[in-house]
């Protein structure tokens, strides 16, 4: 398990049996690299070990198809709800109180933030939020995708500690 998988998997100890535990972006290729830390992967065993409902969003359909092989692969299809559709619609509409939100889709600052606002009347109490790669990335500013939405979570009074992922790598979490 690499750096980003562990840093993830922390953040999540404090779910019990039941969480709601929500991932927009699902993992890209069937293995491990410090650009994606096959989060799908390790959220779907954890969720199996403890009872939680885990469901995870993306827009791309291939991205849909490998989760899916990588998960019957390894005996974890009905650990993870996949769901293909657009991570701000979807959020917004979902049932249920949220624990736990895995934001880990494009490197748009706006797109992060837009999610985020979708699910904020969704957290549970004591929910507790990670974003993926706040690190400088071109174009999207010195935090990453988590430029706007960094900022904005502090002004709704989360907690937000940026910690590193692997090396280059920086991962939020808002508590």
């Amino acid at each position: 398990m690499n750096r980003k998988a562990e840093a993830l998997l922390a953040a999540t100890e404090g779910l019990g049996v039941g969480a709601l535990v929500v991932e927009v972006g699902t993992m890209r290729f069937d293995h491990e690299a410090p650009s994606d830390g096959a989060s799908t992967l390790f959220l779907a065993e954890r969720a199996k070990e403890r009872g939680w409902k885990f469901v995870s969003i993306d827009n791309s359909e291939a991205a849909i198809l490998n989760a899916r092989t990588v998960l019957v692969g390894r005996g974890l299809d009905d650990a993870v709800e996949l769901c293909l559709g657009d991570g701000e619609a979807m959020l917004a509409r979902m049932p249920g109180y949220i624990d736990f939100l895995y934001l880990d889709g494009a490197a748009d600052p706006r797109e992060a933030l837009a999610q985020f606002m979708a699910a904020r009347g969704k957290f549970a109490y004591r929910a507790v939020v990670a974003v993926d790669d706040v690190q400088e990335i071109a174009g999207a500013g010195p935090q990453g995708k988590g430029s706007l939405l960094l900022d904005r979570a502090r002004e709704l009074g989360w907690d937000v500690e940026v910690r590193e992922t692997e090396p280059g790598y920086l991962m939020a979490v808002l508590t």
